[in-house]
């Protein structure tokens, strides 16, 4: 990911005390392995180095975090699942019942990115990938 939006997204994120710790190589490879998935390679290199920033609001999902359900990938992955997101969708940030998904049905390896509604459409807000999504979606809101 270029350094320039690296560089914002960390100026704009609200540290806090309880920050949690970077996800390892082996939890990234498990959770790939137990949905029979590679993450965006982008994506994957962006949690693995700076973790679950939150500017702007959106915090990105934690693929391991039992203890804090609302921004546990595994559980809010099976609520939606139960809603209707469909299987070629991954969410990565859960937002006021929505979320920003990667579309596992685009070209690999880096997948495009979507905002799912929870009335079951998806497609109205699109990015070409996570990197797109972070400097057209996130950093604005981020600066809003």
């Amino acid at each position: 990911m270029k350094t320039r939006l690296l560089l914002q997204l960390r100026a704009l994120h609200r540290f806090s005390a309880s920050e949690p710790s970077l996800p390892s190589e082996q939890q990234v490879r498990a959770f790939e392995q137990r949905h029979r998935l590679m993450l965006p390679p982008i994506y994957r290199a962006f949690i693995m180095e700076l973790g679950y920033l939150n500017p702007g609001g959106l915090e990105l999902l934690r693929l391991s975090c039992p203890q804090c359900p609302d921004l546990d990938l595994e559980t809010l992955l099976h609520k939606a699942r139960r809603r209707g997101l469909p299987n070629e969708l991954l969410p990565f940030v859960h937002h006021d019942g929505q979320h920003y998904c990667f579309d596992l049905g685009t070209p690999e390896p880096e997948h495009g990115v979507v905002f799912w509604h929870p009335d079951g459409e998806a497609g109205m807000d699109t990015w070409q990938d996570f990197e797109q999504w972070v400097e057209f979606c996130w950093l604005p809101l981020a600066r809003a």
